[in-house]
Protein backbone atom coordinates (compact mmCIF):
# COMPACT_ATOMS: atom_id res chain seq x y z
CA UNK A 1 0.00 0.00 0.00
CA UNK A 2 3.13 2.26 1.02
CA UNK A 3 4.34 1.49 -2.07
CA UNK A 4 1.74 2.66 -4.07
CA UNK A 5 1.08 5.78 -2.60
CA UNK A 6 4.80 6.71 -3.26
CA UNK A 7 4.41 6.00 -7.18
CA UNK A 8 1.11 7.65 -7.39
CA UNK A 9 2.86 11.03 -5.21
CA UNK A 10 5.73 11.13 -7.79
CA UNK A 11 3.55 10.68 -10.55
CA UNK A 12 1.85 13.80 -9.03
CA UNK A 13 4.99 15.82 -9.07
CA UNK A 14 6.51 14.22 -12.50
CA UNK A 15 2.43 16.02 -13.81
CA UNK A 16 3.00 19.40 -11.73
CA UNK A 17 6.73 19.37 -12.74
CA UNK A 18 5.55 19.12 -17.10
CA UNK A 19 2.45 21.99 -16.60
CA UNK A 20 4.99 24.39 -14.97
CA UNK A 21 7.65 23.45 -17.42
CA UNK A 22 4.40 23.91 -20.57
CA UNK A 23 2.92 27.19 -19.18
CA UNK A 24 6.61 28.75 -19.07
CA UNK A 25 7.32 27.65 -22.86
CA UNK A 26 3.92 29.47 -23.76
CA UNK A 27 4.68 32.47 -22.06
CA UNK A 28 7.42 32.32 -24.19
CA UNK A 29 6.02 31.53 -26.98
CA UNK A 30 3.34 34.32 -26.51
CA UNK A 31 6.10 37.50 -26.06
CA UNK A 32 7.93 36.14 -29.02
CA UNK A 33 4.68 36.47 -30.97
CA UNK A 34 4.03 39.82 -29.60
CA UNK A 35 7.63 40.95 -30.45
CA UNK A 36 7.50 39.73 -34.36
CA UNK A 37 4.35 41.23 -34.95
CA UNK A 38 6.28 42.97 -37.87
CA UNK A 39 7.39 41.63 -40.94
CA UNK A 40 11.35 41.39 -41.79
CA UNK A 41 10.56 43.84 -44.59
CA UNK A 42 8.70 46.28 -42.03
CA UNK A 43 11.66 46.10 -39.33
CA UNK A 44 14.42 46.73 -42.14
CA UNK A 45 12.39 49.50 -43.22
CA UNK A 46 12.00 50.93 -39.47
CA UNK A 47 16.03 50.35 -38.84
CA UNK A 48 16.54 51.84 -42.34
CA UNK A 49 14.74 54.68 -41.61
CA UNK A 50 15.72 55.32 -38.17
CA UNK A 51 16.04 59.30 -36.78
CA UNK A 52 14.29 60.40 -40.02
CA UNK A 53 10.76 60.05 -38.63
CA UNK A 54 9.30 63.31 -37.73
CA UNK A 55 5.92 63.44 -36.89
CA UNK A 56 4.24 66.90 -36.51
CA UNK A 57 1.72 68.12 -33.46
CA UNK A 58 0.12 71.18 -32.76
CA UNK A 59 0.20 73.31 -29.46
CA UNK A 60 -2.93 74.49 -29.45
CA UNK A 61 -5.16 71.02 -29.60
CA UNK A 62 -6.79 69.93 -25.68
CA UNK A 63 -7.34 67.47 -24.93
CA UNK A 64 -5.52 65.62 -27.71
CA UNK A 65 -2.65 67.02 -27.88
CA UNK A 66 -0.70 70.69 -26.04
CA UNK A 67 1.39 72.14 -24.03
CA UNK A 68 2.22 72.00 -20.53
CA UNK A 69 5.28 74.26 -19.23
CA UNK A 70 6.71 73.59 -22.94
CA UNK A 71 6.31 69.41 -22.38
CA UNK A 72 4.27 67.92 -25.26
CA UNK A 73 1.46 66.17 -23.58
CA UNK A 74 -2.52 64.77 -23.88
CA UNK A 75 -4.11 61.85 -25.69
CA UNK A 76 -2.20 61.86 -28.86
CA UNK A 77 1.32 62.32 -26.75
CA UNK A 78 0.62 59.13 -24.92
CA UNK A 79 -0.36 57.49 -27.71
CA UNK A 80 3.23 57.76 -29.31
CA UNK A 81 4.94 57.09 -26.39
CA UNK A 82 2.98 53.92 -26.34
CA UNK A 83 3.93 53.13 -29.65
CA UNK A 84 7.40 53.77 -29.29
CA UNK A 85 8.06 51.30 -26.70
CA UNK A 86 5.55 48.59 -28.92
CA UNK A 87 7.61 49.52 -32.17
CA UNK A 88 10.87 50.00 -29.93
CA UNK A 89 12.05 52.85 -32.11
CA UNK A 90 12.02 57.02 -31.93
CA UNK A 91 10.06 59.65 -33.84
CA UNK A 92 11.10 63.28 -34.29
CA UNK A 93 7.80 65.20 -32.46
CA UNK A 94 7.65 68.43 -34.40
CA UNK A 95 6.06 71.36 -32.57
CA UNK A 96 3.43 73.64 -35.03
CA UNK A 97 2.15 76.64 -33.36
CA UNK A 98 -0.81 76.41 -36.20
CA UNK A 99 -2.81 73.61 -37.57
CA UNK A 100 -2.77 75.38 -41.05
CA UNK A 101 1.06 75.27 -40.79
CA UNK A 102 1.59 71.49 -39.81
CA UNK A 103 -1.06 70.67 -42.71
CA UNK A 104 1.26 72.45 -45.39
CA UNK A 105 4.35 71.29 -43.76
CA UNK A 106 2.47 67.73 -44.89
CA UNK A 107 1.72 68.61 -48.30
CA UNK A 108 4.97 69.65 -49.17
CA UNK A 109 6.71 66.39 -47.38
CA UNK A 110 8.48 68.26 -45.01
CA UNK A 111 7.23 65.83 -42.28
CA UNK A 112 6.58 62.41 -42.20
CA UNK A 113 3.45 62.66 -40.63
CA UNK A 114 0.66 64.24 -38.78
CA UNK A 115 -0.22 63.13 -34.96
CA UNK A 116 -3.72 63.10 -35.47
CA UNK A 117 -5.68 64.10 -38.34
CA UNK A 118 -9.54 63.59 -39.72
CA UNK A 119 -9.14 61.83 -43.64
CA UNK A 120 -11.01 63.94 -45.74
CA UNK A 121 -10.83 63.71 -49.95
CA UNK A 122 -8.48 66.77 -50.26
CA UNK A 123 -5.94 65.45 -47.60
CA UNK A 124 -5.75 62.13 -49.29
CA UNK A 125 -4.08 63.77 -52.13
CA UNK A 126 -1.05 64.05 -50.50
CA UNK A 127 -1.47 61.75 -47.16
CA UNK A 128 -2.28 58.15 -45.96
CA UNK A 129 -4.72 57.62 -42.83
CA UNK A 130 -4.27 54.83 -40.52
CA UNK A 131 -7.51 53.57 -38.54
CA UNK A 132 -8.96 56.21 -36.67
CA UNK A 133 -7.49 55.86 -32.71
CA UNK A 134 -9.34 58.48 -31.04
CA UNK A 135 -13.66 58.79 -31.68
CA UNK A 136 -14.49 62.74 -31.83
CA UNK A 137 -17.91 64.16 -32.70
CA UNK A 138 -19.01 67.46 -33.95
CA UNK A 139 -20.67 69.44 -31.64
CA UNK A 140 -23.05 73.16 -32.06
CA UNK A 141 -22.06 75.39 -29.31
CA UNK A 142 -24.57 78.16 -28.64
CA UNK A 143 -25.10 80.44 -25.47
CA UNK A 144 -27.54 78.72 -22.67
CA UNK A 145 -30.23 81.06 -23.56
CA UNK A 146 -30.92 80.21 -27.17
CA UNK A 147 -33.45 77.32 -26.23
CA UNK A 148 -33.47 76.03 -30.43
CA UNK A 149 -32.19 72.76 -31.63
CA UNK A 150 -30.13 73.63 -34.45
CA UNK A 151 -29.80 71.84 -37.56
CA UNK A 152 -26.89 72.02 -40.62
CA UNK A 153 -29.99 72.62 -42.16
CA UNK A 154 -31.50 75.80 -40.36
CA UNK A 155 -28.16 77.21 -40.14
CA UNK A 156 -28.28 77.18 -44.10
CA UNK A 157 -31.81 78.99 -44.14
CA UNK A 158 -30.75 81.57 -41.15
CA UNK A 159 -28.85 84.26 -41.10
CA UNK A 160 -27.22 83.17 -38.08
CA UNK A 161 -23.07 84.29 -37.20
CA UNK A 162 -21.75 80.52 -37.39
CA UNK A 163 -18.01 79.84 -36.87
CA UNK A 164 -15.79 77.10 -37.82
CA UNK A 165 -11.96 76.68 -37.22
CA UNK A 166 -10.02 77.36 -40.69
CA UNK A 167 -8.37 74.30 -42.59
CA UNK A 168 -10.73 71.81 -40.57
CA UNK A 169 -11.67 68.96 -42.00
CA UNK A 170 -15.65 70.36 -41.57
CA UNK A 171 -14.98 72.94 -43.56
CA UNK A 172 -14.29 70.63 -46.72
CA UNK A 173 -17.96 68.79 -45.75
CA UNK A 174 -20.11 71.84 -45.25
CA UNK A 175 -18.55 73.61 -48.14
CA UNK A 176 -19.13 70.06 -50.50
CA UNK A 177 -22.78 68.82 -49.08
CA UNK A 178 -23.95 72.06 -47.13
CA UNK A 179 -23.14 74.96 -49.85
CA UNK A 180 -25.77 77.52 -48.46
CA UNK A 181 -24.37 77.02 -45.08
CA UNK A 182 -22.49 80.75 -44.77
CA UNK A 183 -19.94 80.53 -42.03
CA UNK A 184 -16.63 82.33 -40.91
CA UNK A 185 -13.28 80.58 -39.97
CA UNK A 186 -11.19 81.15 -36.56
CA UNK A 187 -7.52 80.12 -35.99
CA UNK A 188 -8.31 77.93 -33.09
CA UNK A 189 -11.34 76.74 -30.57
CA UNK A 190 -10.56 79.31 -28.03
CA UNK A 191 -11.17 82.28 -30.18
CA UNK A 192 -14.65 80.90 -31.51
CA UNK A 193 -15.99 80.20 -28.00
CA UNK A 194 -14.82 83.39 -26.94
CA UNK A 195 -16.79 84.93 -29.99
CA UNK A 196 -19.91 82.87 -29.52
CA UNK A 197 -19.39 83.61 -25.36
CA UNK A 198 -19.18 87.63 -25.78
CA UNK A 199 -22.19 87.56 -27.88
CA UNK A 200 -20.27 88.54 -31.71
CA UNK A 201 -20.90 84.94 -32.93
CA UNK A 202 -24.28 82.84 -32.96
CA UNK A 203 -22.86 79.79 -33.24
CA UNK A 204 -19.66 77.34 -33.14
CA UNK A 205 -19.57 74.15 -34.82
CA UNK A 206 -16.18 72.69 -33.19
CA UNK A 207 -15.30 68.66 -32.06
CA UNK A 208 -16.68 67.70 -28.86
CA UNK A 209 -13.45 66.95 -26.98
CA UNK A 210 -11.68 70.46 -28.43
CA UNK A 211 -15.20 72.21 -26.58
CA UNK A 212 -15.49 70.72 -23.35
CA UNK A 213 -11.53 71.27 -22.64
CA UNK A 214 -11.88 75.18 -23.96
CA UNK A 215 -15.24 75.95 -21.90
CA UNK A 216 -13.74 74.37 -18.52
CA UNK A 217 -9.90 76.13 -19.34
CA UNK A 218 -11.67 79.61 -19.53
CA UNK A 219 -14.99 79.08 -17.34
CA UNK A 220 -17.01 80.29 -19.90
CA UNK A 221 -20.11 79.09 -17.98
CA UNK A 222 -22.74 80.78 -20.43
CA UNK A 223 -22.24 78.41 -23.20
CA UNK A 224 -23.62 74.98 -24.03
CA UNK A 225 -24.08 72.12 -25.90
CA UNK A 226 -27.12 72.90 -28.46
CA UNK A 227 -27.01 69.39 -30.34
CA UNK A 228 -24.60 66.98 -31.74
CA UNK A 229 -24.30 66.92 -35.47
CA UNK A 230 -24.09 63.84 -38.55
CA UNK A 231 -20.75 64.68 -39.03
CA UNK A 232 -17.52 63.19 -36.66
CA UNK A 233 -14.07 64.30 -37.09
CA UNK A 234 -12.32 60.59 -36.06
CA UNK A 235 -8.70 60.92 -35.32
CA UNK A 236 -6.26 59.10 -37.46
CA UNK A 237 -2.08 59.03 -37.81
CA UNK A 238 -1.53 60.69 -41.05
CA UNK A 239 1.50 59.57 -42.73
CA UNK A 240 3.00 60.98 -46.60
CA UNK A 241 1.62 58.62 -49.22
CA UNK A 242 5.20 58.23 -50.67
CA UNK A 243 5.50 56.08 -47.46
CA UNK A 244 2.91 53.75 -47.44
CA UNK A 245 5.12 51.35 -45.55
CA UNK A 246 5.37 53.73 -42.71
CA UNK A 247 1.46 53.84 -42.47
CA UNK A 248 1.10 50.22 -42.25
CA UNK A 249 3.82 49.84 -39.55
CA UNK A 250 1.69 52.55 -37.54
CA UNK A 251 -1.10 50.25 -38.05
CA UNK A 252 0.45 47.44 -36.39
CA UNK A 253 1.93 49.39 -33.77
CA UNK A 254 -1.98 50.82 -32.48
CA UNK A 255 -3.29 47.11 -32.81
CA UNK A 256 -0.80 46.34 -29.90
CA UNK A 257 -1.70 48.94 -27.62
CA UNK A 258 -4.70 47.24 -25.36
CA UNK A 259 -7.93 48.30 -24.55
CA UNK A 260 -6.49 48.97 -20.73
CA UNK A 261 -3.81 50.86 -22.28
CA UNK A 262 -6.35 53.13 -24.07
CA UNK A 263 -9.13 53.35 -21.58
CA UNK A 264 -6.22 54.78 -19.03
CA UNK A 265 -5.51 57.27 -21.42
CA UNK A 266 -9.00 58.29 -22.09
CA UNK A 267 -9.57 58.36 -18.27
CA UNK A 268 -6.69 60.26 -17.66
CA UNK A 269 -7.37 63.03 -20.19
CA UNK A 270 -11.54 62.86 -20.28
CA UNK A 271 -12.51 61.71 -16.40
CA UNK A 272 -15.95 62.61 -17.17
CA UNK A 273 -17.32 60.03 -19.29
CA UNK A 274 -21.18 60.16 -20.34
CA UNK A 275 -23.29 57.03 -18.86
CA UNK A 276 -26.96 56.68 -19.13
CA UNK A 277 -28.81 57.91 -15.98
CA UNK A 278 -30.58 54.80 -15.88
CA UNK A 279 -27.15 53.69 -14.79
CA UNK A 280 -26.74 55.71 -11.52
CA UNK A 281 -27.80 54.16 -8.49
CA UNK A 282 -29.37 57.59 -6.88
CA UNK A 283 -31.52 58.19 -10.05
CA UNK A 284 -33.59 55.15 -8.82
CA UNK A 285 -33.84 56.71 -5.26
CA UNK A 286 -34.37 60.04 -6.07
CA UNK A 287 -37.31 58.40 -8.54
CA UNK A 288 -39.32 56.47 -5.55
CA UNK A 289 -39.13 59.82 -3.58
CA UNK A 290 -40.78 61.78 -6.47
CA UNK A 291 -43.56 58.86 -6.98
CA UNK A 292 -44.38 58.75 -3.17
CA UNK A 293 -44.50 62.38 -2.99
CA UNK A 294 -46.52 62.39 -5.89
CA UNK A 295 -48.99 60.31 -4.11
CA UNK A 296 -49.02 61.87 -1.15
CA UNK A 297 -49.90 64.85 -3.36
CA UNK A 298 -52.59 63.08 -5.15
CA UNK A 299 -54.41 62.08 -2.38
CA UNK A 300 -54.28 65.20 -0.23
CA UNK A 301 -55.85 66.94 -3.68
CA UNK A 302 -58.84 64.36 -3.82
CA UNK A 303 -59.68 65.34 0.23
CA UNK A 304 -59.37 68.61 -0.15
CA UNK A 305 -60.91 68.80 -3.38
CA UNK A 306 -64.63 69.65 -1.95
CA UNK A 307 -63.18 72.26 -0.17
CA UNK A 308 -61.32 73.87 -2.77
CA UNK A 309 -63.65 73.99 -5.54
CA UNK A 310 -65.36 77.37 -5.02
CA UNK A 311 -61.92 78.78 -5.06
CA UNK A 312 -60.46 76.97 -7.92
CA UNK A 313 -63.42 77.81 -9.78
CA UNK A 314 -62.59 81.78 -9.30
CA UNK A 315 -59.04 81.48 -10.21
CA UNK A 316 -59.99 79.25 -12.95
CA UNK A 317 -61.65 82.52 -14.32
CA UNK A 318 -58.63 84.85 -13.08
CA UNK A 319 -56.09 82.70 -15.28
CA UNK A 320 -58.49 82.33 -18.17
CA UNK A 321 -58.40 86.28 -18.11
CA UNK A 322 -54.58 86.69 -17.98
CA UNK A 323 -54.11 83.32 -20.65
CA UNK A 324 -55.99 85.55 -22.83
CA UNK A 325 -54.18 88.99 -22.01
CA UNK A 326 -51.03 86.95 -22.18
CA UNK A 327 -52.02 85.28 -25.62
CA UNK A 328 -52.65 88.70 -26.89
CA UNK A 329 -48.99 90.05 -26.08
CA UNK A 330 -47.69 86.76 -27.13
CA UNK A 331 -49.01 87.68 -30.58
CA UNK A 332 -48.08 90.66 -30.67
CA UNK A 333 -44.59 90.15 -29.72
CA UNK A 334 -44.74 86.99 -33.10
CA UNK A 335 -45.60 89.83 -35.09
CA UNK A 336 -42.96 92.00 -34.08
CA UNK A 337 -40.37 89.55 -34.43
CA UNK A 338 -41.58 88.55 -38.01
CA UNK A 339 -41.35 92.34 -39.05
CA UNK A 340 -38.24 92.35 -38.08
CA UNK A 341 -36.81 89.13 -39.75
CA UNK A 342 -38.30 90.87 -42.99
CA UNK A 343 -36.48 93.78 -41.99
CA UNK A 344 -33.44 91.90 -41.96
CA UNK A 345 -33.85 90.21 -44.88
CA UNK A 346 -34.77 93.46 -46.97
CA UNK A 347 -31.74 94.76 -45.70
CA UNK A 348 -29.44 91.83 -46.53
CA UNK A 349 -30.91 92.09 -50.23
CA UNK A 350 -30.20 95.80 -50.61
CA UNK A 351 -26.70 95.10 -49.31
CA UNK A 352 -26.48 92.67 -52.02
CA UNK A 353 -28.24 94.23 -55.01
CA UNK A 354 -28.34 96.65 -57.42
CA UNK A 355 -31.16 99.10 -56.57
CA UNK A 356 -32.30 99.67 -59.87
CA UNK A 357 -31.82 96.72 -61.91
CA UNK A 358 -32.14 94.35 -59.10
CA UNK A 359 -29.11 92.21 -60.32
CA UNK A 360 -26.28 91.65 -57.33
CA UNK A 361 -24.20 94.48 -57.02
CA UNK A 362 -20.29 95.20 -57.19
CA UNK A 363 -19.48 94.26 -53.22
CA UNK A 364 -21.89 90.52 -53.80
CA UNK A 365 -19.76 89.96 -57.24
CA UNK A 366 -16.51 90.90 -55.46
CA UNK A 367 -17.40 88.97 -52.32
CA UNK A 368 -18.22 85.37 -54.86
CA UNK A 369 -15.09 85.95 -56.94
CA UNK A 370 -13.11 85.56 -53.28
CA UNK A 371 -14.85 82.90 -52.80
CA UNK A 372 -14.65 80.82 -56.47
CA UNK A 373 -10.96 81.99 -56.01
CA UNK A 374 -10.48 80.15 -53.00
CA UNK A 375 -12.02 76.63 -54.10
CA UNK A 376 -10.07 76.90 -57.10
CA UNK A 377 -13.43 75.38 -59.21
CA UNK A 378 -12.78 74.45 -63.07
CA UNK A 379 -14.22 75.02 -65.26
CA UNK A 380 -15.07 78.31 -64.78
CA UNK A 381 -16.22 81.07 -67.47
CA UNK A 382 -16.96 84.92 -66.73
CA UNK A 383 -18.92 86.83 -69.35
CA UNK A 384 -18.78 91.03 -69.43
CA UNK A 385 -21.15 92.80 -71.15
CA UNK A 386 -21.00 96.78 -71.61
CA UNK A 387 -24.30 98.71 -72.45
CA UNK A 388 -23.96 100.61 -75.65
CA UNK A 389 -25.69 103.81 -75.95
CA UNK A 390 -26.36 104.61 -72.17
CA UNK A 391 -24.07 108.19 -72.50
CA UNK A 392 -26.22 109.45 -75.79
CA UNK A 393 -29.41 108.04 -74.19
CA UNK A 394 -29.33 110.03 -70.80
CA UNK A 395 -28.02 113.11 -72.73
CA UNK A 396 -31.00 113.48 -75.38
CA UNK A 397 -33.66 111.66 -73.38
CA UNK A 398 -33.07 111.65 -70.24
CA UNK A 399 -31.65 109.75 -67.35
CA UNK A 400 -35.50 108.08 -66.75
CA UNK A 401 -35.14 106.45 -70.23
CA UNK A 402 -31.77 105.44 -69.53
CA UNK A 403 -32.74 103.83 -66.73
CA UNK A 404 -35.40 101.93 -68.41
CA UNK A 405 -32.54 101.06 -71.11
CA UNK A 406 -30.97 99.26 -67.82
CA UNK A 407 -33.64 97.77 -66.54
CA UNK A 408 -34.17 95.91 -69.97
CA UNK A 409 -30.59 94.69 -70.73
CA UNK A 410 -30.66 93.34 -67.11
CA UNK A 411 -34.15 91.65 -67.75
CA UNK A 412 -32.23 90.35 -71.42
CA UNK A 413 -28.67 88.96 -69.39
CA UNK A 414 -30.59 87.60 -66.23
CA UNK A 415 -33.38 85.60 -68.69
CA UNK A 416 -30.52 84.34 -71.01
CA UNK A 417 -28.48 82.50 -68.14
CA UNK A 418 -29.25 79.58 -65.98
CA UNK A 419 -29.71 79.90 -62.06
CA UNK A 420 -26.34 78.63 -61.31
CA UNK A 421 -25.03 81.42 -62.87
CA UNK A 422 -24.41 84.57 -61.28
CA UNK A 423 -25.38 87.92 -63.09
CA UNK A 424 -24.01 91.57 -61.44
CA UNK A 425 -23.87 95.16 -62.38
CA UNK A 426 -20.57 96.80 -61.48
CA UNK A 427 -20.66 99.62 -63.04
CA UNK A 428 -22.78 102.34 -64.69
CA UNK A 429 -23.11 100.73 -67.97
CA UNK A 430 -20.76 97.40 -67.56
CA UNK A 431 -22.46 93.88 -66.24
CA UNK A 432 -21.02 90.71 -65.59
CA UNK A 433 -21.53 86.99 -65.29
CA UNK A 434 -19.86 84.45 -63.10
CA UNK A 435 -20.79 80.70 -64.76
CA UNK A 436 -19.36 78.01 -62.28
CA UNK A 437 -18.91 74.71 -63.96
CA UNK A 438 -19.20 76.03 -67.47
CA UNK A 439 -16.71 76.07 -70.46
CA UNK A 440 -15.80 79.11 -72.75
CA UNK A 441 -18.24 76.98 -75.22
CA UNK A 442 -20.94 77.16 -72.98
CA UNK A 443 -20.17 81.32 -72.14
CA UNK A 444 -20.01 81.76 -76.28
CA UNK A 445 -23.48 79.93 -76.33
CA UNK A 446 -25.17 82.20 -73.63
CA UNK A 447 -23.67 85.44 -75.82
CA UNK A 448 -25.25 84.18 -78.53
CA UNK A 449 -28.21 84.07 -77.46
CA UNK A 450 -28.36 87.60 -75.35
CA UNK A 451 -27.14 88.61 -78.86
CA UNK A 452 -30.37 87.15 -80.30
CA UNK A 453 -32.21 88.64 -77.24
CA UNK A 454 -30.81 92.47 -78.00
CA UNK A 455 -31.80 92.01 -81.79
CA UNK A 456 -35.58 90.63 -81.00
CA UNK A 457 -36.25 93.33 -78.42
CA UNK A 458 -38.66 96.40 -78.77
CA UNK A 459 -37.12 99.93 -79.15
CA UNK A 460 -37.98 101.42 -76.02
CA UNK A 461 -36.60 103.85 -75.87
CA UNK A 462 -33.99 102.85 -78.43
CA UNK A 463 -32.22 99.42 -79.76
CA UNK A 464 -30.58 97.35 -77.07
CA UNK A 465 -27.39 97.03 -78.07
CA UNK A 466 -24.23 95.16 -75.93
CA UNK A 467 -20.57 94.46 -76.58
CA UNK A 468 -19.90 91.36 -75.18
CA UNK A 469 -16.68 89.32 -73.95
CA UNK A 470 -16.25 85.85 -72.68
CA UNK A 471 -13.03 83.87 -71.19
CA UNK A 472 -12.45 80.50 -69.48
CA UNK A 473 -10.12 79.43 -66.62
CA UNK A 474 -8.43 76.39 -67.97
CA UNK A 475 -5.69 75.71 -65.19
CA UNK A 476 -5.86 76.24 -61.95
CA UNK A 477 -2.72 78.03 -62.03
CA UNK A 478 -4.85 81.07 -63.65
CA UNK A 479 -6.64 83.48 -61.41
CA UNK A 480 -9.80 84.81 -61.87
CA UNK A 481 -8.48 88.11 -61.96
CA UNK A 482 -6.54 86.93 -65.50
CA UNK A 483 -9.63 85.39 -66.73
CA UNK A 484 -11.58 88.56 -65.65
CA UNK A 485 -9.10 90.98 -67.47
CA UNK A 486 -8.61 88.60 -70.84
CA UNK A 487 -12.86 88.78 -71.16
CA UNK A 488 -12.90 92.51 -70.65
CA UNK A 489 -9.88 92.73 -73.09
CA UNK A 490 -11.75 90.40 -75.69
CA UNK A 491 -15.15 93.23 -74.89
CA UNK A 492 -13.48 96.20 -75.71
CA UNK A 493 -11.64 94.16 -79.28
CA UNK A 494 -15.58 93.50 -79.82
CA UNK A 495 -16.99 97.14 -78.76
CA UNK A 496 -14.35 98.91 -81.20
CA UNK A 497 -15.21 95.84 -84.70
CA UNK A 498 -18.85 97.06 -83.86
CA UNK A 499 -18.54 100.33 -83.08
CA UNK A 500 -19.89 101.51 -86.20
CA UNK A 501 -22.87 99.61 -86.98
CA UNK A 502 -24.00 99.82 -83.48
CA UNK A 503 -23.72 103.76 -83.20
CA UNK A 504 -25.73 103.46 -86.45
CA UNK A 505 -28.31 101.77 -85.28
CA UNK A 506 -28.68 104.27 -81.92
CA UNK A 507 -28.38 107.18 -84.09
CA UNK A 508 -31.62 105.84 -85.94
CA UNK A 509 -33.40 104.72 -82.46
CA UNK A 510 -32.93 108.35 -81.35
CA UNK A 511 -33.89 109.64 -84.43
CA UNK A 512 -37.21 107.35 -85.27
CA UNK A 513 -37.99 108.55 -81.35
CA UNK A 514 -37.42 112.33 -81.79
CA UNK A 515 -39.68 112.55 -84.94
CA UNK A 516 -42.30 110.53 -83.11
CA UNK A 517 -41.83 112.96 -79.77
CA UNK A 518 -41.12 116.38 -80.81
CA UNK A 519 -43.01 118.83 -84.13
CA UNK A 520 -39.12 119.41 -85.19
CA UNK A 521 -38.53 118.64 -89.05
CA UNK A 522 -36.36 115.18 -89.99
CA UNK A 523 -32.94 117.81 -90.90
Amino acid sequence: MKGEWRIKKQRKIVILFLLVGLMVILSACQKESESIFLTEEEQAWLEQHEGKISIGYTTDYPPVEFLIASDYVGISADYFKLLEVKLNTKFEMVEFDQWSDLIEAARLKEVSGITAATKTLERSKFLDFTVPYIMNPNVIITRKNFSEKLTFEKLSNSSMDVLVIEEYSIVEDLEKNHPKLEFRTVANTSDGLRLVAFGEADAFIVEVMSAYAGIEQDKMTNLMVNTEVPYDSNLSIATRNDWPMLSAILNKGLAQITENEKQDILNKWVPIQRKSIVENPYFWIILGTILIGLSIIIITVVVWNRLLKKAVLEKTEELISKNEQLYRTKKQLLEEIEERKKSEACIKFKSQHDELTGLYNRAFYNEQLEHFEKTKKLPFSIILADLNGLKITNDTLGHEMGDRLLIKMAEVLKASCDETDIVARIGGDEFVILMPDRTDQMAQAVCKKIKSACEEAKMDPIKLSVALGHSERVSLDMSLQSVFKKAEDQMYENKMNESESTYRGILESLKAKLKATTEETSE
